[in-house]
């Protein structure tokens, strides 16, 4: 089984770590719980336990008086400069057709009615996070936008987000085409050694593969596997933030201080929900249905063995998501800091937290 206390990559990647992160502690560590908050933007991540962490978050929509609004548009993570100028003015209504998203029927279409009933409400909620008269929590899986500066009549709503390990987030998205039977049913080791769609360091950006339409399958796959896509997605829609470099790791970080309350680490679920609720108190309950939520935010897939990866092919994406690695640590980093800063200090709470960093970094003190 792999670790992740050798070095990231097995080239010396982990002093590299060491050197980009420490040295760069998040400035922004202070508890935003005195701060008024309506409206916040969770623009997720593919991946990330998501889909658990709205489930939590939808358990606190009564106690904490706000209302959750999900997209149906699943396409356009990224958007060309038009549409990022309608979105910016009206997000919900923009993020709003005639697909259903329960888990029963998620992706068939609605009936006349259901599709009148799902616009009133995007309309009626829309109206509210404009105003700022009533508490919105709002979804999408989109890439990060400064909505003042495409549009410039609006204000940036608080965001929110998660992370992942790089490569365990890898090993999810292609379960989930396993599960979806959109690839063979091999595991990601086997594909990793024999198909082209799985060869990660062969990946090039060749434009958004997601503008107006739904990606193939594969080319999604290579892309999330082996494009540092986490850092492209807190960068941005800006061109300079495709293909990733070390400019768009340090911009992707910029954005993560000036505009996210709170961007969580997915294997730290109780840390998580609880600095989320000192954070935004006036949203969230840290008592409500913490646990077990690491349970309910872990894999689930089940048939052919695809989670199994060797060390070597762990090691190879490692390296190719170097970049990813180092945005992740920054965000654990910064997570420690204001779980500090909001006296989440007993060590059941934090001692995860400092143990994971500790296994990224290679520190011992």
């Amino acid at each position: 089984k792999g670790s992740h206390n050798q070095t990231i990559g097995g080239i010396g990647v982990q002093s590299q770590l060491r050197s980009n992160v420490e040295g760069t502690l998040a400035t922004n560590k202070r508890c935003f719980a005195n701060e008024t908050i309506n409206r916040i933007f969770y623009n997720r991540i593919p991946k990330t336990g998501s889909t658990s962490f709205l489930k939590w978050v939808e358990t606190n929509a009564a106690s904490g008086n706000f209302e959750v609004y999900r997209a149906t548009i699943f396409t356009g993570r990224q958007m060309d400069s038009k549409a990022q100028r309608a979105f910016a003015k009206a997000p919900l209504i923009e993020s709003t057709d005639d697909t259903k998203v329960d888990a029963k029927s998620r992706g068939t279409k609605m009936s006349p009615a259901e599709k009148e009933e799902k616009f009133a409400d995007a309309r009626r909620i829309q109206t509210h996070w404009d105003s700022g008269s009533a508490k919105v929590f709002f979804e999408r899986h989109m890439m990060f936008l400064d909505f003042p500066k495409v549009n410039s009549t609006q204000q940036q709503p608080a965001m929110v987000n998660q992370l992942r390990d790089p490569v365990d987030r890898c090993i999810s998205r292609y379960n989930y085409e396993v599960d979806a039977k959109s690839v063979p049913p091999i595991s990601l080791e086997d594909c990793m050694q024999k198909e082209a769609y799985c060869q990660f360091g062969n990946w090039t950006y060749t434009g958004f593969l997601s503008v107006d339409v739904r990606p193939k399958r594969r080319d999604l796959i290579m892309e999330e596997c082996g494009s540092n896509y986490q850092v492209r997605w807190l960068c941005g829609m800006d061109e300079d933030c495709h293909p990733a470099t070390e400019a768009s790791l340090e911009k992707a970080i910029r954005h993560l201080e000036e505009y996210y309350r709170f961007v969580g680490i997915l294997e730290l679920g109780s840390l998580n929900l609880k600095l989320l609720a000192a954070l935004l108190p006036s949203f969230f309950n840290a008592d409500k249905n913490i646990m077990p939520v690491e349970k309910r935010m872990t894999d689930t897939h089940k048939g052919v063995n695809t989670k199994y990866i060797s060390p070597a092919s762990r090691a190879k994406l490692m390296e190719i998501n170097t970049l990813d690695y180092r945005l992740y640590i920054y965000a654990l980093k910064r997570l420690i800091s204001q779980a500090q800063e909001c006296s989440l200090v007993d060590p059941t709470t934090l001692r995860p937290a400092l143990e994971r960093l500790r296994k990224y970094t290679g520190n011992k003190g």
